[in-house]
C-alpha cells in the first residue's frame, strides 16, 4: 500500500515536473516574442526620429526659401520704383 502510494506520489510529481518545463519553455517563447517586439519598437523609434529630423531639415528649407522669395519680391519693388 505505502509503496504503492509513493508510486503515485513518484508519477504526480513527474507531471508536475513535466507541467513545469512546458510552462518554463512557454515562458521562453514569450520572452523571446516579447524580445523581438522590443526590437521592432526600437526600430520604430528610430525611424520616427530620422523622419522628425527630416522635417525639421524640410522646415528649415521652407523658412529659407520664404526669406529668399522676401528678398527677390524686395528687389523687385526697388526696382519697379527706381
Amino acid at each position: 500500500m505505502a509503496g504503492e502510494s509513493l508510486s503515485v506520489v513518484g508519477e504526480s510529481l513527474c507531471v508536475v515536473g513535466e507541467s513545469l518545463c512546458v510552462a518554463s519553455e512557454s515562458l521562453c517563447v514569450v520572452n523571446d516574442s516579447l524580445c523581438v517586439v522590443n526590437d521592432s519598437l526600437s526600430v520604430a523609434d528610430e525611424s520616427l526620429c530620422v523622419a522628425s529630423e527630416f522635417l525639421c531639415v524640410a522646415d528649415e528649407s521652407l523658412i529659407l526659401e520664404q526669406v529668399l522669395a522676401n528678398r527677390l519680391n524686395d528687389s523687385i519693388n526697388i526696382i519697379r520704383l527706381s
